[in-house]
């Protein structure tokens, strides 16, 4: 799997180009470490949509990663970096038998004073899901499970093996997600 800096990445000229030469046998594997800053997340939208153009997504589909990646990254700058830490976000993209699966990562620096274990995210994502998902209807304050949880298959959380936590998504989709 490719790592490499968002900085590094900035510098690439043609992007379309570079990230086609990453799919290998219609997979896409990268790993995008950069600082935790806001200012990162345009970058990181702008590189999923190139992403997303070359898997020849649809554009509702492109859109909603878009927004995933969007809010996994946010999260993490917001509640589980400090501003200057390092976050890595993964993302693989594998296409088999007319069906595409995503996996999308976000590993944040686990700094911020009140961060969370895996298992205490999902007593959360768990609690919230339960006690207001079903009438709330509003478009702020809706929080990473409420918009995650509706555009995905399966949001989870992982204590990393550096003491860090992961949160990652999978989506499944089929050939029909594609544009031709």
């Amino acid at each position: 799997m490719k790592e490499i800096k968002l900085s590094d990445f900035i510098d690439i000229k043609d992007k379309t180009t570079y990230i086609k030469w990453l799919v290998k046998n219609n997979n896409f594997e990268i790993i995008l470490s950069y600082v935790s800053d806001f200012a990162n997340t345009k970058t990181l939208r702008d590189i999923v949509f190139v992403i997303s153009e070359v898997i020849k997504l649809e554009w509702k589909i492109r859109n909603r990663i878009i927004l995933v990646v969007d809010e996994l990254n946010n999260n993490a700058i917001e509640y589980g970096s400090r501003i200057w830490d390092i976050n890595k976000l993964k993302i693989i993209i594998k296409e088999k038998n007319n069906w595409v699966y995503i996996n999308i990562e976000v590993e944040d620096s686990w700094t911020w004073k009140k961060t969370k274990t895996a298992y205490e995210m999902e007593q959360i994502s768990n609690e919230k899901i339960s006690r207001w998902f079903n009438w709330y209807n509003s478009i702020r304050w809706r929080g990473l499970f409420m918009i995650i949880i509706n555009l995905v298959d399966k949001l989870y959380f992982k204590d990393s093996k550096n003491g860090w936590l992961i949160v990652w998504i999978e989506k499944l989709l089929s050939s029909k997600d594609l544009l031709n």
